[in-house]
């Protein structure tokens, strides 16, 4: 399954940290904004796919 989404991703987070294989890292936590309903719905289906997958 392939889906392309452009939008635009509001930062909410940055938490650097230190690993000992790879060294410093950068954790970003991210929020969708500014997306039409119906590209909310159909990445709500692809990950609600990727989950039942597990």
């Amino acid at each position: 399954m392939s889906l392309t989404i452009t939008a635009d991703l509001e930062v909410r987070l940055l938490r650097p940290f230190h690993t000992f294989l790879l060294g410093k890292q950068v954790q970003i936590g991210c929020r969708i904004s500014n997306i039409s309903m119906r590209m909310k719905q159909r990445l709500e289906r692809a990950v609600s796919k990727v989950q039942m997958k597990r």
